[in-house]
């Protein structure tokens, strides 16, 4: 066509496209040699040396020769693609009037073949060849636009659009065009066969051919765009109806071969044997039995993690049982452990489990099944985080006579029975978690009881004085009791909780205090726990002191002129080989002495004290400066101490030290500058 080249543009076009040619069988190279040599003789294909090459590969067609096909996959999806102007198929034949009895289909034959490639395009769509006769390779690319292009059809659809925009239907007769197919209606046969004649002729002037075996001249029913269309008509070609009707029945994958008898859909049934632990197991509650609410909290408390269960149970929600866990243990842990404890009451009963959790929830409805199946091992090969509690809960699961475990949203806000038990079983568990625990067992807890043995239980006549000053009574049984339940235990026993609390913990004394205080009240507690916190030698090595600030140091004053001097390198615009400035300022009288120097060195100090100051003034008594590596080498310490002279150094990332000397060093670069 008599068009502008097209241009490609690429994504990152330095980088090329470098895919090594797929082997090819001889009868392929040889099926392929007349269409590339047809190529080349018309120009379509040209030898080149390109950075860029992707593959080719032969496909045989049902006559018995080869088409060409490009694999340019790599090459579209580094294209930077135009928006594509095409028109709708769905909605394109709605176009066609009613009236239409008369229709010709044109396809177009090799029409991206019809559009120019920009010269600097073309290196894009290069491709190795190997001749089966003369065994010669090269590289051959495309003039024009390739088939399997992304932009192709887009590119093409846009040029024939403009050129058919010259070309004017006579009254009575419609041309529809998308991409490379052509159509013409019309309701009178006369005019549809001129005009089919006209376009023809106008096509091949333009340079375009078309497809004799697929025309359509002028017929009353023709295939357009997948449709029939006759007489005003349009309905869908049966094939594509057969294609969808045709598809296999998703149920007899489970089947095999098909059978004459009706297929059962129960696949549902059919997972759910694969997955469940027991057949009976329901995720809706139960009509019957006992309804559990249960909740595992693990969070951070005052710097420490605290962790703890509940189950919630009964028409007024009541706790059935609670307790702290393990503070290594995670929120799905607790929540795990939960489920545990409440699958155990159940055992040879009827009831419904609710959670919150869906890790819990899944453990026992899918993939605890399939774990268990594995040796409770994850896809890795390894054991799995929870195992021994996964363990556990499955085995518990098989135990009540009927059970069902319901997942519910948490943090409801609703007043229904539902959110109020989940709710509960939620605050439950948190209080659970502050409570003392004493790690019995592996797989449980269990709170903190007094050890009546290890301690005698006496107090103090001073101890009972005060308990009656604070009218605090005894119970029956001879203890001291607060109005609120709580018990007043005597310093020796109290001690000993306050070890186990923090042998645990390891918290600070009002921690410790405050746990210790939710059930129990000891006279003088606070200095028990100070006292303990105090002793601990984890947390002496671990917790950092707190001491008072110590005052800022100072220089003693000299008694002579350079008796404490100051210095320090600085670096000036360099003249020769001088580059260093070693300024040197006297405490006493501020006087500054500055020698120039090559490098920043020990030995430059050094020399110019040995050679310059000490003859001069005299040896110091002290000289400081902050800690350069010229400042604190071996060589001048050792130096500076056979000369009974001490050497100084300047506190780190405090430069009030040095303000003398940094003063002084910007005054200097300030008038050489």
């Amino acid at each position: 066509m008599d068009i502008p080249p097209f241009t490609v543009t690429l994504k990152n076009p330095d980088i090329p496209v470098r895919i090594r040619q797929y082997p090819i069988s001889l009868e392929g190279r040889m099926g392929l040699k007349p269409e590339i040599d047809r190529l080349v003789s018309k120009g379509l294909l040209e030898s080149c040396m390109s950075p860029f090459n992707t593959p080719i590969l032969p496909v045989k067609k049902p006559d018995g020769t080869y088409r060409l096909v490009h694999d340019l996959r790599e090459i579209n999806k580094r294209t930077v693609a135009r928006f594509p102007v095409v028109a709708n198929p769905y909605t394109l034949l709605s176009n066609l009037g009613p009236n239409n009895c008369w229709y010709s289909v044109i396809d177009l034959k090799d029409a991206f073949w019809a559009c120019p490639l920009a010269e600097g395009s073309r290196d894009y769509f290069a491709f190795e060849w190997e001749d089966p006769e003369t065994h010669r390779r090269q590289q051959l690319r495309w003039t024009v636009l390739p088939q399997g292009f992304t932009e192709s059809r887009n590119l093409f659809g846009q040029a024939l659009e403009q050129i058919l925009q010259d070309y004017k239907t006579r009254p009575g007769v419609t041309l529809v065009q998308y991409v490379d197919d052509l159509l013409l209606a019309g309701e009178r046969e006369d005019d549809v066969r001129k005009e089919s004649i006209k376009l023809l002729n106008f096509l091949g002037l333009k340079g375009l051919k078309v497809s004799k075996a697929k025309l359509q001249f002028v017929e009353e029913k023709v295939k357009y765009l997948g449709h029939y269309l006759s007489k005003g008509e349009k309905r869908i070609d049966p094939e594509r109806v057969k294609e969808v009707t045709s598809l296999q029945n998703p149920a007899q994958f489970l089947y095999g071969e098909p059978d004459e008898k009706e297929l059962a859909h129960n696949c549902m049934t059919t997972i759910e044997e694969q997955t469940k632990i027991r057949p009976d197991l329901e995720e809706e509650e139960l009509e019957t039995g006992e309804r559990l609410f249960v909740d595992g909290s693990s969070r951070v408390t005052e710097g420490k993690r605290v962790s703890g269960y509940a189950i919630i149970g009964g028409p007024e929600l009541e706790v059935i049982e609670s307790g702290p866990l393990n503070k290594t243990w995670s929120a799905q842990a607790c929540e795990l452990y939960a489920v545990l404890r409440a699958l155990e009451r159940l055992k040879d009963k009827e009831g419904t489990i609710y959670t919150d959790s869906k890790y819990a929830f899944g453990v026992v409805h899918t993939f605890g099944k399939i774990w268990e199946e594995r040796g409770l091992m994850n896809s890795q090969g390894k054991d799995l985080i929870h195992q021994e509690l996964i363990k556990r809960v499955l085995i518990a699961l098989r135990k009540p006579k009927k059970i069902a475990v319901v997942h519910l949203r948490g943090h409801q806000r609703g007043i229904d029975f539902r959110s109020r038990g989940n709710n509960a079983a939620d605050q439950e568990a948190k209080k659970a978690a502050l409570m003392i625990i004493r790690q019995k067992e592996k797989g449980g807890p269990m709170t903190e009881s007094l050890d009546e043995e290890k301690a005698e239980y006496r107090f103090t006549k001073t101890e009972e004085q005060k308990l009656s000053q604070m009218r605090i009574c005894k119970d029956q049984d001879g203890k001291w009791k607060l109005s609120d339940g709580r018990e007043v235990l005597p310093k020796a026993i109290a001690l000993e909780i306050l070890h186990r609390i923090h042998e645990k913990t390891h918290w600070g004394t009002q921690a410790i205090v405050d746990q210790f205080g939710i059930k129990y009240m000891c006279i003088g507690i606070h200095n028990l726990a100070k006292q303990i916190v105090a002793g601990c030698t984890t947390c002496l090595q671990v917790n950092k002191a707190s001491f008072r600030k110590q005052p800022l140091g100072g220089r003693p004053l000299a008694q002579r002129p350079f008796a404490n001097i100051q210095v320090d390198f600085t670096e000036l615009p360099k003249v020769g080989r001088v580059k260093y400035l070693l300024v040197i300022i006297d405490h006493l009288t501020h006087y500054v002495e500055a020698f120039p120097t090559t490098r920043a060195t020990t030995q430059a100090v050094v020399k110019v004290l040995l050679e310059n100051i000490f003859p001069r003034y005299g040896a110091p008594e002290t000289i400081d400066s902050d800690r350069g590596p010229h400042f604190v080498s071996k060589i001048l310490n050792e130096t500076m101490e056979s000369l009974g002279i001490k050497w100084e150094h300047h506190t780190p990332w405090h430069p009030q030290s040095s303000r003398r000397v940094e003063r002084m060093n910007g005054e200097i670069k300030k008038t050489v500058n």
